[in-house]
């Protein structure tokens, strides 16, 4: 008798269950899990967490300069700048208005981009963008797109190309995808 109070006193200290069906059926089976795997259940919560928005990996979603200046603080796990970081934290607090010439000096990226795919041949390294790489996946080089696009024009080589990076580094685009090169 002495054990089942113990028992019923221990399964008392365990958070109600939902009164949702689904979330229901979800803390079960999580609390299932944990005693068959001898976790707690907060081990097995964790086990089975949904990542949050800000553990996404950054998709290429901000495609206007009021999304890009609107999320400059949103955590996301942008390629080849480590774990999750923000583009504020990237790009040293870029104002509002180099995102919008990041944003307008990607455009023309882009468009040169495509436009090279045309007439690229990987063997004969005369890109005017410093591209290498097979057409489909091409490595464009900073220095020689930053030229070619007159970037200059547009503020701070460092500060804008941290910003163009960050979020279109590995971005499939019309003709291949692209990323970038010192």
């Amino acid at each position: 008798m002495a054990k089942q109070l113990g028992n019923a006193r221990n399964d008392s200290r365990q958070p109600r269950l939902p009164k949702d069906p689904a979330k229901r059926e979800k803390e079960m089976a999580i609390r299932e899990w944990a005693k068959n795997n001898g976790v707690s259940i907060a081990v097995a919560k964790e086990y089975f967490r949904e990542e949050k928005e800000e553990d996404q990996p950054y998709a290429y979603e901000w495609n206007t300069p009021e999304d890009i200046i609107a999320n400059r603080n949103t955590k996301r796990k942008f390629g080849g700048w480590g774990d999750y970081n923000t583009l504020n934290k990237i790009a040293d607090n870029p104002t509002e208005q180099e995102c919008e010439f990041a944003h307008a000096l990607w455009l023309k990226l882009k468009a040169a981009f495509n436009k090279e795919a045309r007439h690229y041949d990987p063997e004969t390294n005369m890109s005017r963008l410093g591209s290498i790489g097979e057409k489909s996946d091409r490595e464009v080089m900073r220095s020689a797109w930053w030229d070619k696009l007159d970037g200059d024009r547009y503020g701070d080589y460092d500060r804008l190309t941290r910003i163009i990076e960050a979020l279109h580094g590995g971005e499939q685009l019309e003709t291949g995808r692209i990323t970038f090169g010192s």
